[in-house]
């Protein structure tokens, strides 16, 4: 079984977004950064509150903290997703963009560009994972293989990634037997 798609730099970004979403360690990272920056302008304002004797400096530190951690947050989203699409077009995506044909075989997962070619065993796939405009195959903590329902070239992805999730989650149970 098998299908051909078309992979653009706009697919890639949707895969830094998705796993943005679902990493924790990325979500940890922003979350800190955004609660230390927020609350040293509170202990900033706090103090200038304090020195200069005038309790309005709290509540306008406070203000600019709120202000600043719902700003921090949007932009941290934003620069992800530009920085992903950035990355990718540095080396004009050789090896990732353009046409990919994907294949089912006994061993695993198999994927062919211009470019390269890979087999992803079926023990390597840590997750299959759907939305509405892709599916996603992770293979490791930096690597997905990414299926744009609205590119696929040839062949039928929805009985494909049924057939992939079929075949990782009987290997799966095979391992943990």
């Amino acid at each position: 079984m098998r299908i051909v798609v078309d992979i653009i730099v706009d697919d890639l970004v949707a895969v830094a977004n998705h796993y943005r979403t679902k990493s924790t360690s990325i979500n940890k990272i922003k979350r800190r950064s955004t609660l230390v920056i927020g609350g040293a302008f509170m202990i900033a304002f706090a103090l200038l509150a304090y020195v200069s004797h005038r309790p309005g400096f709290l509540i306008f530190g406070g203000i600019i903290a709120v202000l600043f951690m719902l700003l921090h947050s949007w932009r941290f989203n934003r620069s992800f997703a530009a920085n992903s699409k950035s990355i990718y077009m540095e080396k004009n995506g050789k090896g990732i963009l353009g046409m990919k044909e994907l294949r089912i075989d006994e061993a695993g997962l198999f994927s062919r560009s211009n470019y390269a070619e890979a087999t992803y065993y079926w023990h390597g796939i840590d997750d299959v994972d759907e939305t509405d405009d892709y599916y996603f195959v992770s293979v490791g903590a930096s690597g997905t293989i990414i299926i744009p329902k609205a590119r696929i070239l040839e062949g039928d992805a929805d009985a494909f990634m049924n057939e992939v999730e079929k075949r990782w989650i009987a290997h799966t149970a095979e391992v943990e037997a």
